[in-house]
């Protein structure tokens, strides 16, 4: 493991055991907005913008495998799934490293549901790949 990923591993550890959860949640949440690309939320604003209608757009995010490909609508509700977690930092940190850091994903996903829609989005995480799961999944609310 590189040296990097053990320092991640050891600051998300650090961080569960000196910070609260709304603490820790709120700076790994501002990692993942800082990591999301402005591209990519300019692309999936751009099918929005061509779609104009929530299922038409989830289902043009899917084709363009936005978002994780698997995202199913009901509502104002929008659940998703990642088939393997995508960020580097995670895979290389290994076994160990706390699910705390999801909360840079859940963020992630969050601004791309913003950007993109232009209105508020609620993101949970319903089970991680970091935490044991076969994959990740969410659930989005739009407000």
């Amino acid at each position: 493991m590189a040296r990097a990923h053990r320092w991640i591993r050891d600051l998300v550890a650090s961080m569960d055991a000196h910070l609260e959860e709304p603490q820790r949640a709120a700076v790994l949440a501002e990692c993942g907005r800082r990591c999301l690309p402005k591209s990519t939320v300019a692309r999936a604003r751009r099918l929005w913008k061509t779609e104009g209608d929530l299922d038409a757009w989830v289902a043009a995010m899917n084709a363009q495998h936005l978002g994780g490909g698997h995202l199913q609508r009901e509502g104002d509700v929008i659940y998703g799934r990642y088939e393997r977690c995508y960020c580097s930092l995670a895979k290389g940190a290994g076994e160990g490293l706390s699910t705390t850091f999801c909360h840079c994903s859940r963020a992630w996903l969050q601004g791309l549901f913003e950007g993109a829609l232009g209105r508020s989005a609620q993101v949970e995480l319903t089970q991680t790949v970091v935490g044991g799961a076969p994959d990740c999944r969410w659930i989005v609310r739009l407000g």
